[in-house]
């Protein structure tokens, strides 16, 4: 009896991966995408699996955007002690566009698979977007509105406190914007 039951569920787990395999591609974020309320805006389908690390990367909030202000990118170290977190996500496929656009893919970012070690200590080659590099500038810091997303969405999944601690010590300016800088928090009373 028992034996049957594992069957079946086995058959039920490799159904369920080979649904996610082709129906759905997973992401890794590290700056506001993180923050599963503003990821999920972007993308209905998204999902927050875990969070992950990976070895060889420092983050930088150096990417120009057309705000006039720095968003986050990853930037390639030898040093292998350099080490950034993030979130494990999936999006489906025919969705993915709709993330392509919001973070501009060709327009500054470009796509990558980067190794990720899971929590449970899992190899996974997931997608992320990093900047093009001429679109990185290391005199830009980020708004502080964007500042705060990416550090709630890192408090929200979890992420190791001094890896937070870090990422609160990033410089950040106001946003002249005032409504623009609303109604990007706004997300967070929702």
């Amino acid at each position: 009896m028992i034996k049957d039951i594992n069957i079946e569920f086995w058959v039920f787990e490799e159904e369920f991966y080979n649904r996610m395999i082709t129906d759905r591609v997973m992401i890794f974020s590290y700056g506001s995408n993180m923050y599963s309320k503003r990821l999920i805006k972007r993308v209905r389908s998204a999902k927050i699996l875990g969070i992950g690390k990976s070895q060889g990367f420092k983050i930088e909030f150096s990417k120009k955007s057309k705000d006039k202000s720095g968003k986050a990118t990853l930037i390639r170290r030898t040093n292998k002690s350099d080490i950034i977190w993030g979130t494990i996500s999936t999006i489906l496929k025919k969705e993915k566009h709709l993330l392509d656009e919001a973070e501009g893919l060709g327009e500054g970012y470009d796509e990558e698979h980067i190794h990720i070690k899971t929590e449970t200590n899992e190899d996974l080659f997931l997608i992320t977007y990093i900047a093009e590099d001429s679109y990185i500038d290391k005199k830009l810091i980020p708004y502080s509105w964007y500042k705060t997303l990416v550090i709630e969405g890192a408090k929200e999944n979890g992420l190791p406190k001094k890896y937070i601690e870090k990422l609160e010590l990033q410089k950040a300016k106001e946003d002249k914007n005032i409504e623009r800088a609303k109604r990007e928090l706004k997300i967070l009373e929702e």
